[in-house]
């Protein structure tokens, strides 16, 4: 009962996530190379990562077991996590398009959270 129910739900999850997506997308600067578009970007592909995740151990799992296990859960997750990079890549880009730019010299996408520094949260490996 409980495994027919969690089908059920990732079934609507699914088709609920793609309408989602499809609905935002003329209102989001998806393409552009400004911070809004990084984070869109960003934003849209970590929150698309977990749709293969739930197809495959929540779908594909019900129906064909003995090829998931062939396939096995290393490759599945991998390529799952490879795209929720990719995601949080594009989302670290935009937060280093918002530092000014008389400032954004000085940071790379993975100090450019700790701008503007204060005592507690200032990096000691900014570029100098």
């Amino acid at each position: 009962m409980l495994a027919t129910l969690n089908l059920f739900l990732a079934a609507i999850l699914l088709c609920a996530g793609v309408l989602a997506a499809r609905g935002f997308m003329p209102h989001l600067d998806f393409w552009g190379r400004s911070a809004a578009g990084y984070l869109a970007r960003g934003l849209a592909i970590c929150a698309l990562s977990a749709f293969p995740r739930l197809f495959v151990w929540d779908v594909a799992w019900r129906i064909n077991a003995d090829l998931v296990m062939r396939v096995g859960p290393g490759p599945i997750n991998l390529v799952v996590n490879l795209i929720l990079l990719i995601g949080l890549w594009h989302i670290l880009k935009a937060r280093h398009l918002t530092i000014p730019e008389p400032h954004r010299g000085r940071y790379s996408i993975f100090t450019a959270p700790f701008y503007p520094g204060c005592v507690f949260t200032k990096p000691r490996w900014r570029r100098k």
